[in-house]
């Protein structure tokens, strides 16, 4: 099973295979995770997820490089629009293995 962090209502989650997202999805929904941030890319379904009320945004980069700054402004916007508009909801990130990104 791939780890999860809670800090700040922000989860890291490492793993990209889909089964343990299926099992995972009871663990992001119990923090409140309202989205989930792919960096890497998509090896399964992100129907599933967004079916359970989870928006899904794939922003892919290179692992073991620091991610473009574009991405870097879309994360800081997304953080700040959540937080001020949804108190208490929660963003997960997901990569691969949640050690080069």
């Amino acid at each position: 099973m791939g780890s999860l962090v809670a800090a700040a209502r922000l989860l890291s989650y490492s793993k990209n295979k889909f089964p343990y997202i299926c099992f995972s999805l009871k663990e992001l929904k119990k923090y409140g995770v309202t989205t989930l941030v792919r960096v890497c890319d998509a090896t399964y379904d992100k129907a599933p997820v967004e079916k359970e009320g989870i928006h899904v945004l794939d922003w892919p980069f290179d692992d073991g490089a620091p991610p473009p700054n574009q991405i870097v402004d879309d994360w800081l916007n997304l953080l700040k629009t959540k937080f001020r508009e949804e108190p208490g909801c929660c963003v997960a990130v997901h990569c691969v293995a949640g050690l080069g990104r």
